[in-house]
């Protein structure tokens, strides 16, 4: 069973095929494996996903799970005024900036240097 999921302009593979699974990892794709006789031999390390039974899983689960594949941030909230999202490296030289106040971390624990809070954020 394969199925291609169109999700934010990319497309999510969704398979129990593990020659196809592997052959579209190999060319970049997004991909999902579904948990079979066959798929349960395969190394899975390089899927960070994976379904037992595909029918249980919303439209919204794979729509994260794509997200994550392609580092896209999740949005946790919206309000009028805000948008609460996950942090991401682009962030990073604004909240250096926004650190550099000592009234914003007076009472808050202070960043990493530089590299370091990256490979954090990451």
């Amino acid at each position: 069973m394969h199925k291609c999921l169109e999700i934010e302009g990319g497309q999510l593979h969704i398979s129990d095929e593990p020659d196809l699974l592997l052959a579209l990892f190999s060319h970049g794709a997004k991909c999902v494996p579904i948990l079979n006789e066959k798929t349960r031999e395969l190394d899975m390390t390089c899927f960070p996903f994976v379904v037992e039974d595909e029918e249980q899983v919303s439209l919204a689960d794979y729509t994260k799970m794509y997200h994550r594949l392609c580092g896209i941030p999740e949005t946790v909230m919206i309000t009028e005024r805000l948008r609460i999202r996950e942090i991401t490296t682009d962030d990073l030289p604004a909240l250096f900036r926004l650190y550099d106040d000592p009234d914003v971390t007076a009472y808050i624990e202070p960043l990493f240097p530089y590299e370091e809070e990256r490979e954090y954020t990451e």
